[in-house]
């Protein structure tokens, strides 16, 4: 599946190199990028593909990269899994996970167990009464 990315190159600046201005470029299939993960907790309001849509677009020319329920054709039934994801997997593996959620109980293992190397970011719907 890689070999299809195999022409985009990253381009970056070392702290090494900041003194010199000199950048680094090399192609992502063999560089080391970390993983971001987003996902959902229980019933959610807010669509983070809608969400992370607004956020990878350009200012002036907005694209859905994703399919979310407010788009022409997106809200068909799931058939596989209705969102279900393993989330221990995430947690192991990404450098980064967002948790979209609506509700969310003060004495979820979530933010309490400390045995996984990602940062958890909460990203709560304002509208819903939550707390944490």
């Amino acid at each position: 599946m890689l070999w299809a990315m195999r022409d985009i190159v990253k381009k970056y600046r070392p702290p090494s190199l900041s003194e010199s201005k000199g950048f680094i470029e090399e192609r992502i299939v063999v560089s080391e990028l970390p993983m971001i993960s987003f996902v959902r907790l229980g019933e959610c309001s807010l669509s983070k593909s809608e969400i992370l849509n607004k956020l990878l677009s350009n200012s002036q020319q907005y694209h859905d990269t994703f399919v979310h329920r407010n788009m022409e054709g997106g809200d068909s039934p799931r058939r596989i899994s209705n969102g279900l994801v393993e989330m221990t997997w995430y947690l192991l593996t990404s450098a980064a996970v967002f948790v979209f959620f609506d509700a969310l109980d003060s004495e979820c293992e979530l933010l309490t167990n400390q045995n996984h190397k990602a940062q958890i970011f909460l990203v709560g719907n304002r509208q819903s009464n939550f707390s944490v």
